[in-house]
Parts: C-alpha cells; sequence; structure tokens
C-alpha cells in the first residue's frame, strides 16, 4: 500500500461506494480494489439496488447525514435534460474521455465518478466493438450478468489506465479539500 491518501482517515472513518446499475457496480469494485491497495482508506461494502436509479441515489445522498463517512457513487450522466439534475448537485470535471468526477456542490463528503452518457458507451463500445455490436450483451450490461460483459474489457491496459487515473483523481480531489465534513 502506498502513503497516498493518508490523513483520510482522520476526515472520514470509512468510504461507501454505491452504484446506479450492474454494470457501474462492478467498475465500481474494481475502482474499489485499486483505492485499497493506493490508500489506507477503510472501504466498506459496495452498494446496488436495482430498485434505485440516478435520480434517487444522488436524491438520497444529498439528503442524508453520513458524518465520517465519505460516499462516491458511479453513475450515468444519460442524456438530454436528465443531466441537469447532476450539473444541479455536482461540479464535474473531466479525467478521460467521458469520464468525470466530481463533488457535491453543497456536501463535501459526496463525490461522483460520471460515465457519459452511459457506461456501455464509454467502456464497452469504445473498447470492444464486437460486444458493442451484440444486442443480447447490450441486453445484458443492465443485469446481474452484466459482469461478464464488463469483465471483458475491464482487463484491457487502457480501461486499467482510466481506473488509475480515476483513482488518482478522487485521492486529489479528497486531499485537497479544505472543508471540514
Amino acid at each position: 500500500m502506498s502513503n497516498q491518501g493518508q490523513g483520510v482517515r482522520e476526515r472520514f472513518e470509512r468510504v461507501e461506494i454505491v452504484s446506479e446499475c450492474f454494470a457501474n457496480y462492478y467498475f465500481a469494485s474494481v475502482l474499489a480494489q485499486e483505492l485499497r491497495e493506493r490508500t489506507d482508506w477503510r472501504i466498506g461494502k459496495l452498494r446496488h439496488s436495482h430498485k434505485h436509479g440516478r435520480d434517487r441515489i444522488v436524491g438520497d445522498l444529498m439528503k442524508r447525514s453520513s458524518r465520517g463517512t465519505l460516499t462516491i457513487a458511479v453513475i450515468d450522466y444519460e442524456k438530454g435534460i436528465a443531466r441537469k439534475f447532476i450539473d444541479y448537485n455536482f461540479e464535474l470535471r473531466e479525467v478521460v474521455k467521458g469520464v468525470f468526477v466530481g463533488r457535491a456542490k453543497r456536501r463535501d463528503d459526496v463525490l461522483v465518478i460520471v460515465f457519459d452518457p452511459r457506461i456501455e458507451d464509454v467502456l464497452i463500445c469504445r473498447f470492444s466493438r464486437e460486444l458493442c455490436r451484440n444486442i443480447d450483451a447490450l441486453k445484458r450490461i443492465k443485469s446481474e450478468r452484466a459482469y461478464s460483459i464488463v469483465s471483458r474489457v475491464i482487463g484491457k491496459s487502457e480501461v486499467k489506465k482510466i481506473i488509475y487515473e480515476l483513482s488518482e483523481a478522487i485521492i486529489a480531489m479528497v486531499l485537497s479539500s479544505n472543508r471540514k465534513c
């Protein structure tokens, strides 16, 4: 484990990661492992409920009190008017093409990773044209069977680089914050 991320445990007792869909959940699990290897953060169990959509997850995060917990949500930006909800609640910066990291505008303890417009477009179709053209694969991406699809691209060096860069951005964002939770 690297010394990177030290001091976070002084501000946050633990880190919680929530995801919007199964594909985001599997991506989040790989990101969580990267953060565990690079920091001393206590990353709890990843959360996902197929009953909660993106807006409900974000809404719940904005309302609840989570003193001592840093929450990272892994969500899709979507298209059209739905994007305004994310823009209203978060300050985003693009880390790599189509992948943003951001902090809640009114909360220091909520971060997001946002795929623009969806994880299918950013990871699956960009790094596997074969899977992108397979309608059955794209249907599975929103189901519990998403792991079989996501695992095919997650091991590619380009995707590993995205995970590394996202972990760097998250660590830097947390450590650069001078606001207390």
